[in-house]
């Protein structure tokens, strides 16, 4: 697995067997034991009062000490080096709580981390030791990057322009009324009214309607999300911010909508067995496939892992036929690409977030790298 700052990859091994904590996305866990990996700031750049950064020593010391710590009482500390650079080792000194904690400086200071923390039990910091490497990202200019092209759908949210990664010259994107999509990279566009999604929501606990004492349907609805299917051109799909009839937001909800005639008459993408239409993630293009992603229902629960959470559906015939599998690898550039986006209301407590994930296995089963990991919708990335 691996940790990042701003400059630098910490690879280091972990069992296989071990799970990520469904709770804390740094966290893996198995019966009777846990590994943590994070990081400390000791504060760089200048200090209050002329106060110089605490030292390797004294952060040892301190974290030896602490009251929330398993350590007890003036546990042990061993200074030593990690691939050349230096660390101290703390262990219980009670060998039945048997936990450790390694604290690592980085070849230089960083901007907002100093030094790697690893917290396990004893025989497992013992193997993990052994097996920690920085990789020297180094700092690059924007003009040293090679040229960046898209790898997936959307990003942090839906995305307003919404690009197919194996179709650079395919485009779309919601404007006022309608979607609006190009073949040739922007030089010409066309236009799917979005108009008919507002009366067939209507017969939904979720209408497209404006906000207020009494709610209107919207004269020129905007979609959260629209793309057109890559191989039928009358075929459109939109996503719309809602919320439940007679309730007041937050929360919003988001629902899915496709058109099989060009606009004129809109439903509701079939919503897969164990979700909700109002738990919707988000649409996919990859290739000939288009995906509706949703949440799970039973998510608020958080008794799942973060890439067992949703259902994808997917469709190669236009909408005609949705089938339940696993999402796709983009068709181009690695098989990486971020969860679908739930609506987050930052205020109300709501947070929402998208997690990186990857494939090693061409989209069979999908995993979440140790960071970056997440960004959250409420929180800075």
């Amino acid at each position: 697995m691996a940790w990042c700052d701003e400059t630098f990859q910490v690879q280091l091994a972990r069992p296989a067997s071990w799970s990520l904590d469904p709770s804390d996305p740094h966290r893996f866990i198995t019966a009777g034991t846990f590994l943590l990996v994070s990081a400390r700031g000791s504060g760089p750049g200048p200090q209050p009062s002329g106060l110089k950064p605490p030292t390797l020593t004294f952060l040892c010391s301190l974290a030896a000490n602490h009251v929330l710590k398993p350590f007890g009482t003036n546990p042990p500390i061993q200074m030593l080096l990690i691939q050349g650079h230096e660390g101290c080792l703390i262990m219980a000194v009670d060998q039945q709580r048997n936990m450790a904690e390694l604290v690592v400086r980085f070849p230089t200071p960083r901007l907002s981390y100093e030094f790697l923390t690893v917290d396990t039990d004893v025989l497992t910091m013992r193997q993990v030791i052994p097996t920690i490497r920085f990789t020297d990202e180094s700092w690059l200019t924007w003009a040293q990057l090679d040229r960046m092209h898209p790898v997936l759908q959307q990003s942090d949210g839906l995305a307003p322009l919404a690009p197919d990664p194996g179709a650079p010259d395919r485009l779309s994107f919601c404007a006022p009324g309608a979607i609006r999509s190009s073949t040739d990279g922007g030089v010409s566009w066309s236009d799917v009214s979005v108009q008919a999604a507002v009366a067939a929501s209507l017969a939904t606990d979720y209408p497209i309607v404006a906000l207020g004492p009494n709610p209107q349907p919207f004269s020129s609805p905007v979609c959260d999300q629209g793309i057109v299917d890559p191989g039928h051109q009358s075929v459109a799909y939109a996503s719309f911010d809602v919320v439940r009839r007679g309730q007041v937001p937050p929360p919003f909800s988001r629902t899915a909508y496709q058109t099989l005639d060009g606009g004129r008459h809109w439903q509701t993408v079939p919503v897969p067995a164990g979700s909700t239409m109002a738990d919707f993630g988000g649409f996919a293009v990859v290739g000939p496939t288009v995906e509706a992603i949703f949440y799970r229902s039973d998510i608020r629960a958080f008794t799942l892992s973060p890439t067992q959470i949703w259902i994808v559906e997917k469709t190669t015939d236009g909408g005609l036929h949705w089938t339940t599998g696993n999402q796709t690898c983009p068709s181009v550039g690695p098989c990486a690409t971020w969860s679908p986006a739930r609506w987050a209301n930052c205020a109300g407590g709501v947070i929402a977030a998208q997690w990186v994930q990857y494939s090693q296995n061409h989209g069979a089963t999908w995993a979440i790298p140790l960071l970056p990991d997440v960004v959250h919708h409420c929180l800075p990335a």
